[in-house]
């Protein structure tokens, strides 16, 4: 459909054509697939400047953040020295009718060495994505007392509240709801600088600054910012100097009575790898939990959506999703999604989806979100299968149940999740980059030479997928 409904420059056609080998050959049939062949070009100027479309901005920032080296080794090859590639994103199809158009995502690739330093103040953009707002929230008990801190937050941004810190799993509502505060602000308040940053980009700008030596002008950017919403902390976890610029920060803007809004993947308390002084400060914030969604806060989504969708489900189907796809909202989506697409195909042959299609369509989506595990989930089946408490795993026992216990989470860790191993090091009591490495080759050992260790390996395994 994006192919269909863009306007393709025949230049920027052609380039792009002389890139997709390359990219295919560098990042292998199943990430090139997924991420490069939704990519549609759509202007090539100045003979150095390529503007490719991509489904949505986290689309883009996901390709910025994981493939940004295989990229630039391409576009150099294809377009030269001093080539600059745009990512612009289309507006999810949910979203207001007022947000017709596309967005920059201010996310690009060029040959510079070091990613692009924070904008200047007469650039400055907020970087929220319009579709998340509260009224769009989809409200249960399983959020509604994050929704009510963070809407007491918008009303009064640095006041009662200063700093607000959201928790919970992956896909349940997190970045939408800090969004929602974010935009709610500029709706009331549109003179405040209100920034909504990843984690993982403030980290990129730090490093671009210390590269560049324009620290001070990163330090100034943030100082100036009314509100800022920093996604994911969790990946500030390992990163020392990063943490530093942080904490600097974080004390200007709090006393300065700004607002500051985090999100995280854990509650405070279980926020390892951090120093004292910031993790002290983090768990002085308001806290509040996201947890995964209730059963009638799905079967409220789902039956939305699907209108939305201009789906007409049986009531029986309706709780069918509702009652197999209990870890996340996006999951829901990805399901409804899937199966708004298979009806479409349906209704040319006359008839409506069946339920044992839409159970094939629920395993295929079920399957690929149970891989997604946390590593305090993983402590938590080791500590159950083994009768090993999660203090004695992160502590200095050598005793060897508490060993055989660690290496099995250390495995586990590195093989279903995208933790680092400083990150994994950090949860596990502070351990050495060295020392996750030592015990993940540990375990591989033990499997493949003791068939009880194995067994018990992949019984936990198999209740975490």
């Amino acid at each position: 459909m994006m192919a269909q409904n863009s306007i393709v420059h025949p230049q920027a056609q052609d380039v792009w054509a002389l890139c997709l080998p390359l990219l295919q050959q560098e990042l292998g049939e199943v990430a090139y697939n997924t991420f490069i062949t939704p990519i549609v070009p759509k202007e090539f100027s100045d003979n150095k400047r390529l503007t490719l479309v991509t489904p949505t901005m986290y689309f883009a920032e996901y390709i910025h953040e994981h493939y940004a080296d295989s990229l630039k080794r391409v576009f150099s090859q294809v377009i030269g020295p001093g080539f600059v590639v745009d990512f612009d994103a289309t507006i999810d199809r949910d979203a207001p009718q007022a947000a017709k158009g596309s967005l920059h995502t201010d996310y690009n690739v060029s040959n510079s060495t070091a990613p692009t330093a924070p904008p200047q103040e007469e650039t400055f953009k907020s970087r929220l994505s319009p579709y998340f707002t509260f009224e769009n929230f989809y409200q249960g008990e399983s959020n509604s007392y994050a929704l009510a801190i963070a809407q007491a937050v918008a009303q009064e941004p640095g006041g009662q509240c200063p700093v607000l810190y959201l928790y919970g799993p992956s896909g349940c509502g997190k970045t939408h709801l800090c969004h929602a505060v974010g935009n709610e602000i500029l709706r009331t308040k549109p003179n405040l600088r209100v920034l909504y940053v990843h984690t993982d980009t403030f980290v990129r700008q730090y490093i671009s600054g210390a590269q560049q030596k324009t620290l001070n002008d990163f330090h100034k950017y943030y100082q100036q910012i009314d509100v800022l919403i920093l996604d994911d902390i969790h990946s500030l976890v390992g990163k020392v100097t990063t943490q530093e610029a942080f904490f600097q920060i974080f004390n200007h803007l709090k006393d300065l009575g700004k607002q500051i809004v985090l999100t995280c993947d854990r509650k405070p308390a279980d926020l390892k790898g951090l120093p004292d002084r910031l993790s002290s400060r983090i768990k002085e914030s308001i806290s509040a939990a996201i947890s995964r969604p209730d059963p009638d806060l799905r079967r409220t989504y789902v039956r939305e959506k699907s209108a939305k969708l201009e789906l007409d489900l049986k009531p029986e189907f309706i709780d069918l999703i509702a009652d197999k796809i209990t870890t996340d909202i996006r999951a829901l989506k990805g399901v409804l999604e899937n199966v708004s697409k298979s009806q479409t195909f349906l209704n040319k042959r006359g008839r409506a989806i069946s339920e044992r299609e839409l159970r094939e369509i629920i395993s295929h989506v079920v399957s690929e979100e149970k891989r997604e595990v946390s590593i305090d989930e993983i402590i938590d089946s080791v500590c159950a299968k083994l009768n090993v408490s999660r203090e004695a795993i992160c502590g200095a026992s050598r005793k060897l149940a508490v060993a055989t216990a660690r290496s099995m989470v250390m495995y586990l860790a590195r093989k279903l999740t995208n933790t680092s191993l400083a990150a994994i090091g950090a949860t596990l009591g502070g351990r050495a980059h060295a020392t996750i490495i030592h015990g993940v080759k540990d375990a591989e050992s033990r499997k493949s030479i003791d068939a009880d260790y194995a067994a018990a390996l992949d019984s936990i395994e198999r209740s975490l997928r």
